[in-house]
């Protein structure tokens, strides 16, 4: 006879990754001794969320002497991943960047189950291609017993690259035994501007000593401010156009979504909010009323269609919506999404804000050179086709050629110079 726990509680179920969610389900029957097929059954029905339970409502009356080893069945039927699936997961995984190469080999260990052995010659290959070629050099080197000990010493290797990165610095050699002192040091910067504001038509002249000490001591004396003494108030200059301040650095947020195991993007100048293509299964996608999207350089977007999504931020309720989807690699949280559930994005504290609750959830800033797909618009906008006709108006450039119009920034003075 049968002794039932009634403290088994499974977490909500995974549609992402349903094989995973059955070993940690089995494994607290285990634990709280149910071995009836019935109330195993009962369990999982009880654990399918709202967006789930739809599609399996044929499921929902127990078939036969095994009902919950049908019901277990049909739901990898549709939730796990095909062979296909598997196979270009594999050959298409990610390199490794912010993932640790153990952790790599997990998700391709993972992708190729039991059909092909990780320590074979053909997965340790697929496996060191995915690793920085300097990495690659130094396993190759070596000999290791299995496939682990190699994705540890990469860790290794990958952990002492980053840290010597970080903290190796130039060291220049001064000639002669003594140092440039700090004035002599803002002498040498004022010549170099001076160099890159002259007129072309002036001759570069190098101060002699005595006027160098000699503009060294008004220094201190003059009432009047440097560029004034140097260049006059009205001295003529160049037309410049405003230049690149060097490399963008872009910060952008993140928040975790806990039922898809999905990393959002929180974009306020999207208009919309997307999913990506390749975490969407065909059976969920809507193909009615397919929008056009466009980002913000004028870039089209390839939609592919609509889907319902539920998704769990960490808030005291769910939240459902529909998301266009799109070929994209990252998920994005739009503004639509943030308007319609009350959402306030706190940079500073690096945390999402329910408005109506006032609970939130923790992000994540995370700062890249890398270009992302964000600022999604609606491709029908008539100003945004009047912008892709000059895209000077919304993006900076730098230009060698001599501005063509006469007009000048100035300020005006009084009194000598």
């Amino acid at each position: 006879m049968e002794t039932v726990a009634i403290s088994v509680k499974l977490p909500p179920f995974w549609p992402h990754s349903p094989r995973l969610w059955f070993a940690q389900a089995e494994a607290q029957f285990a634990l709280r001794h149910v071995s009836a097929s019935l109330t195993k059954y009962y369990h999982v029905i009880a654990s399918l969320p709202d967006s789930v339970a739809p599609d399996v409502d044929d499921l929902l009356e127990p078939a036969g002497d095994a009902p919950y080893e049908t019901l277990k069945r049909r739901l990898l039927e549709r939730y796990g991943e095909s062979d296909d699936d598997r196979f270009n997961a594999l050959m298409n995984s990610a390199r490794a960047g912010d993932t640790k190469p153990s952790q790599l080999l997990r998700e391709m260990r993972r992708n190729c189950g039991k059909d092909l052995d990780p320590n074979t010659g053909f997965f340790k290959k697929l496996f060191l291609q995915r690793l920085p070629l300097n990495i690659q050099m130094i396993l190759r080197a070596n000999t290791y017993s299995n496939i682990d000990e190699m994705a540890n010493k990469a860790d290794e290797l990958i952990a002492l690259s980053n840290n010597g990165s970080s903290s190796i610095c130039a060291v220049k050699k001064v000639n002669g035994d003594k140092a440039p002192t700090l004035e002599e040091r803002i002498e040498d910067l004022e010549e170099r501007f001076r160099s890159l504001i002259r007129r072309p038509d002036d001759a570069p002249r190098t101060p002699s000593p005595k006027r160098r000490s000699s503009s060294r001591a008004r220094r201190h004396t003059s009432p009047v401010c440097y560029f004034h003494r140097k260049f006059g108030k009205r001295t003529a200059r160049d037309l410049m156009a405003v230049g690149s301040s060097g490399k963008r650095v872009r910060c952008l947020f993140f928040v975790q979504e806990r039922s898809y195991g999905m990393r959002f993007l929180v974009d306020t100048g999207s208009e919309v909010s997307v999913v990506p293509y390749n975490a969407t299964r065909r059976s969920q996608l809507h193909t009615a009323d397919i929008p056009q999207l466009t980002a913000a350089n004028g870039t089209r977007i390839d939609v592919v269609g609509s889907r319902e999504l539920t998704v769990d931020l960490g808030f005291t309720r769910p939240m459902k919506w529909k998301f266009i989807v799109a070929r994209i690699a990252q998920p994005i949280l739009g503004a639509d999404f943030l308007r319609h559930f009350n959402l306030l994005v706190d940079l500073k504290h690096q945390r999402l804000v329910d408005m109506t609750s006032w609970t939130f959830s923790n992000g994540l800033v995370k700062t890249s050179n890398t270009k992302v797909v964000s600022c999604l618009r609606h491709g029908s906008d008539h100003n945004l086709k009047i912008l892709e006709k000059y895209p000077s108006l919304t993006s900076c450039f730098r230009t060698s050629k001599p501005a063509t119009h006469s007009i000048q920034h100035h300020i005006l003075t009084h009194g000598p110079p």
